[in-house]
């Protein structure tokens, strides 16, 4: 997982032109500050970002690296030749989303389910299919063979 950018310079109240003595400084004044320790502005996660903050800029090597990852974060990015951004026509979601049921186009009514006329209930389970055994279980009605219908 990426951590978020953090500019050091800011965190440590310096400028980017500023010595490694007034780096220092400020590193000691901030760190007393927000040391866990202390109890009246005591902050652990501000401690840690100011105590990486020191630890690349003290480093001229890790503060080469960091101006230029910094150098890179503010120029705006040029877009390689020959890229054009495809303007989609999204028109076919839009069709998808609002796209109607079959039943819904046709004018009229809705279609029901067709029942034949001569179908009644099965007397014996009520339509059910299914018969209670001696036992509690279910079974399937011997009159109508589990349909439900006469």
């Amino acid at each position: 997982m990426n951590k978020p950018f953090i500019d050091f310079y800011k965190t440590l109240e310096v400028s980017r032109q500023a010595s490694q003595e007034l780096i220092r400084v400020s590193y000691r004044k901030l760190a007393f500050r927000y040391h866990p320790d202390n109890f009246k502005e005591g902050n652990e996660a501000r401690f840690l970002i100011i105590k990486e903050a020191h630890d690349t800029l003290t480093n001229e090597t890790k503060k080469i690296d960091y101006d230029r990852l910094l150098k890179r974060r503010e120029t705006p990015h040029e877009k390689p030749a020959g890229h054009v951004r495809a303007n989609h026509d999204l028109s076919f979601v839009a069709a998808y989303v609002n796209k109607k049921k079959p039943w819904e186009s046709r004018p009229g009514p809705a279609p029901t389910m067709q029942t034949h006329r001569n179908q009644t209930r099965c007397p014996a389970c009520g339509g059910y299919g299914l018969l209670l055994d001696r036992f509690g279980g279910q079974k399937p009605c011997v009159t109508c063979y589990g349909s439900g219908r006469k």
